[in-house]
């Protein structure tokens, strides 16, 4: 075991403070640059090679965006020094739990109609791990829906900037007060990836915080939520406009 990285990662989770609205605010700073983060990316390298952008490239590139705020580039740059911590925390066992967790929650909200009713999906999934004294998948798919409620009127609403931008016909849809299939369809599919990420990141977080002294199981699955969630649907806003250039 490398205590060096378990360290690193409970000394950053006691000075983080995460929380459910730091999410949001990444987020929504992702979705408001997207265009730069584009820009800050090795473009022409990922294009001959056939990849899409990381999420670690990702959040390096939106760490070089200079229009963001002080506050949240600093919650930026703590997510990314923790999402490098809890990966090398990472051992097989604990990589292969995080993949089954994703899997688990990514095949329970398939085909939701909303947001909202992928959020009710996942409250009879988090009282089927309840139930099921799985802890560690209870609290992170808890933190999920705290995550995906919490981003309801901001980057999951069809008010907001940039899904009006990308996702939204026209005007009328919400002059009309409905939104077209589109939004429903492209919105959905973030959340569902900002889900998987949360709730696996929770199993990572889980374990990362309880092999030493310091934050613990309950912190560590905590921030463990908010770094995968954040870093999988900022990835996957940025890998949907990516598609739309590209």
């Amino acid at each position: 075991m490398d205590e060096t990285a378990y360290t690193r990662f409970a000394d950053l989770v006691n000075r983080a403070n995460l929380t459910v609205e730091d999410h949001t605010r990444i987020v929504e700073a992702a979705q408001q640059n997207v265009f730069r983060i584009i820009r800050h990316l090795n473009v022409k390298q990922l294009l001959i090679e056939g990849e899409l952008p990381s999420e670690f490239q990702v959040f390096d590139a939106l760490l070089k965006v200079g229009s963001i705020g002080a506050y949240t580039r600093e919650r930026i740059r703590v997510v990314r020094e923790l999402q490098q911590a809890l990966t090398d925390t990472e051992t097989p066992e604990v990589a292969e739990a995080v993949q089954r967790t994703r899997q688990l929650v990514t095949e329970h909200v398939n085909g939701a109609q909303s947001v909202t009713t992928l959020i009710d999906t996942l409250k009879s999934l988090r009282n089927d791990t309840r139930q099921a004294r799985d802890q560690d998948v209870s609290a992170g798919v808890s933190m999920a829906v705290d995550i995906l409620e919490h981003g309801l009127p901001t980057v999951y609403s069809p008010a907001n900037a940039f899904n009006r931008l990308f996702w939204i016909k026209d005007d009328k849809d919400l002059a009309g007060g409905a939104v077209s299939a589109r939004f429903i369809d492209e919105v959905v599919d973030i959340a569902g990836w900002d889900a998987a990420g949360a709730a696996g990141g929770a199993v990572g977080g889980a374990v990362a915080g309880s092999v030493i002294v310091g934050p613990g199981t309950a912190a560590g699955a905590a921030a463990g939520s908010i770094i995968g969630g954040a870093s999988t649907s900022t990835v996957a806003t940025v890998k949907k406009v990516w598609d739309w250039i590209f």
